[in-house]
C-alpha cells in the first residue's frame, strides 16, 4: 500500500509521502492533548472515508508534538507530561520509548530526517535544541545557549538544515545545521508568540 501523511502540529500540515504501488491512502494524524486531567490521544483519520478513531496506545499522557519516519511507516510523538519520546508502527503497535528526559523538561517541537535516520527536538523547559539517532537513540544536545522557549522545529532535509521558532522574551526564528554550527537569527521582530512551523522544501520558504 502506498501511504500519503499529512501530520497536524500544532495546526501545521507538513505533506509526506512514501512508497511506489498502490493508488495511495491519504491519512491525517493528529496529537491531541486531551482535556484538563485528563489522557491525550494521536488520532488517525483516513481521509477517504472520514473514519477517525485514536491510536491504541497505553504510555501516554499528554502527546504535544508528533512527525513520520515515512521510511519506515513509524511515528514518533513527545509527551511533555511523561517527558519522554516515542515512537510506533503506523497502526499504534510497537510502541516503543525513544528518549526519557529529565523535570523540568517541556520537549514541544519535533521533526525527523527519515534519510538520515535522526530526531531532531525542542526543549522549552531546559531549552535546548537536541538530536537523538534513531538506531541507537544516543542523545546530543546541538544547541544550548540563547534560547528561551524554544517550540516548533522543522528539518530542510535536502539542505540538512534546521529551523526553530523561539517563544520566548524576545521572540525570533532561527537556524543551524544539523549539528548546530550555522547559527543564524532569520526574524527577530513582527512575532509576538510563535509557536509552529513549517518548509516547502520545493520552494525554499518556510511558512
Amino acid at each position: 500500500m502506498w501511504l500519503q501523511y499529512m501530520v497536524i502540529v500544532c495546526g501545521i500540515l507538513p505533506w509526506l509521502a512514501t512508497g511506489q504501488a498502490d493508488p495511495p491512502e491519504l491519512v491525517v494524524v493528529l496529537a491531541d492533548l486531551g482535556k484538563t486531567g485528563q489522557l491525550g490521544f494521536i488520532h488517525k483519520i483516513n481521509l477517504h472515508n472520514w473514519d477517525t478513531g485514536a491510536l491504541n496506545l497505553a504510555n501516554m499522557l499528554r502527546p504535544t508534538a508528533i512527525d513520520i519516519d515515512r521510511t519506515r511507516h513509524h511515528i514518533y510523538w513527545t509527551d511533555v507530561r511523561n517527558y519522554q519520546i516515542r515512537r510506533a508502527d503506523i497502526d499504534g503497535e510497537n510502541d516503543q520509548l525513544v528518549a526519557t528526559l529529565d523535570k523540568p523538561s517541556s520537549p514541544e517541537g519535533l521533526a525527523l530526517d527519515s534519510y538520515t535516520k535522526q530526531v531532531f527536538y525542542t526543549d522549552a523547559g531546559v531549552d535546548v535544541v537536541a538530536r537523538i539517532e534513531m538506531d541507537s537513540f544516543q542523545r546530543t544536545v546541538i544547541v544550548n545557549t540563547s534560547l528561551d522557549k524554544p517550540r516548533g522545529i522543522v528539518a530542510d532535509t535536502k539542505n540538512k538544515k534546521l529551523y526553530w521558532v523561539d517563544n520566548g522574551n524576545a521572540p525570533k526564528i532561527e537556524t543551524s545545521d544539523y549539528n548546530g554550527a550555522g547559527r543564524a537569527t532569520l526574524v527577530s521582530s513582527g512575532l509576538a508568540q510563535p509557536n509552529g512551523i513549517t518548509i516547502d522544501v520545493k520552494g525554499s520558504r518556510l511558512w
